[in-house]
């Protein structure tokens, strides 16, 4: 029911988000015979915007969910890697800055005020812990959950896009949803959702192209890898070895997914598809969320979310990329600690959906 809730909300604010991006382009400029009907806009701020305010609001708190701590976030997102890479100072004051003032922002009492349920459970089980220390603490799921899920968004959007065959199942499965939908509703219930497998399906895939991040565990006791197959050298890892673990390793085997450098929306369509070499699910070797006791606890959220803007887009508008564009690569800096951002903007063009 909280994820229900939550997912509701998210929609909400998308569907508003959308209403107030189209009244805008339809908006009649001085000087112009006719109203604007369409525009172009850079894919990966479309998706940011977009899923910045769904995704604070319900898991944080309305308090944070401004346009200026949007700016502030996408400063802090752009300088992370040099956060994280420990770079001097002189290089990180403009990202060291922005991340003041969001802590500044978590600690607000309009951001208490309007705390999430999940805030205020987190609040009352940590409530000895120092205020800055919270709102870091906050800060870090913040991160967590936005470096990786707007750039999914993003990557799967642009892939659906780039695939004509994959856009038109997309979209044919959401009419088929809203064709049996009140009248006047404007939100899918997660059942709903749940029967949109094509876009669950092509999210998968975004993942398993563009999520490239080490898991990184360290040894408690000392222990032998033996694997299954006899033909296999062992390995001894001595307690204290730091592991560092890339499942990216297994999405791009060419013996576990056939043609692993290409798109394939329908890939995960089939629950039961095995993988041709060991015979097993193929949704085995799908390890983009982490695994075991650090199974990431936003999954569940990421999934229903990214599949509710899709088809809340693609039910409301037509989206084509802007001609011209070039498939982007990824951004190097960004390795193995999110999933990868684009090394370039894509544009494309919007406009109303003909009904």
């Amino acid at each position: 029911e909280p994820l229900e809730e939550s997912i509701f909300k998210a929609q909400d604010i998308l569907y508003k988000n959308l209403q107030d991006a189209m009244q805008e382009l339809s908006t009649k400029r001085p000087g112009d015979s006719n109203p604007k009907t369409s525009g172009t806009t850079s894919l990966m701020e479309f998706c940011r915007n977009s899923i910045y305010f769904a995704s604070i609001d319900p898991l944080v708190s309305k308090g944070i969910a401004t346009g200026n701590d949007l700016q502030q976030y996408t400063i802090f997102d752009a300088g992370f890697p040099l956060l994280f890479a420990e770079m001097p100072s002189f290089m990180t004051s403009e990202t060291r800055k922005a991340r003041m003032g969001l802590i500044q922002s978590l600690q607000s009492s309009q951001t208490y005020q309007h705390f999430s349920p999940w805030m205020k459970a987190r609040l009352s089980l940590l409530n000895n812990v120092p205020k800055e220390t919270f709102a870091k603490f906050n800060l870090m799921i913040i991160v967590a959950a936005l470096s990786n899920s707007i750039p999914a968004v993003f990557w799967t959007l642009y892939n659906v896009l780039s695939d004509p065959k994959a856009l038109i199942a997309c979209r044919e499965a959401v009419d088929k949803v809203v064709s049996k939908m009140e009248k006047d509703r404007h939100h899918f219930t997660l059942k709903e959702l749940d029967q949109l497998d094509v876009i669950q399906s092509a999210f998968m895939e975004s993942m398993r192209l563009y999520q490239v991040m080490f898991v990184v565990r360290d040894v408690k006791d000392d222990f032998i890898i033996n694997p299954k197959a006899p033909a296999h050298d062992q390995y001894t890892l001595e307690k204290g070895t730091r592991i560092m673990a890339l499942p990216n390793t297994a999405h791009m085997d060419p013996s576990v997914f056939e043609s692993p450098q290409e798109f394939r929306y329908d890939r995960f369509i089939d629950p039961s598809a095995k993988c041709p070499k060991t015979g097993s699910l193929l949704t085995n070797y799908f390890r983009p969320f982490g695994g075991g006791a650090h199974l990431c606890p936003g999954r569940k959220f990421i999934g229903y979310e990214t599949r509710a803007f899709l088809a809340l887009l693609f039910w409301k508008v037509d989206m084509e990329l802007a001609p011209g564009q070039h498939p982007p690569g990824i951004q190097m800096r960004r390795q193995g600690s999110s999933v990868a951002h684009p090394d370039r903007p894509v544009n494309v063009q919007i406009r109303k959906r003909a009904t």
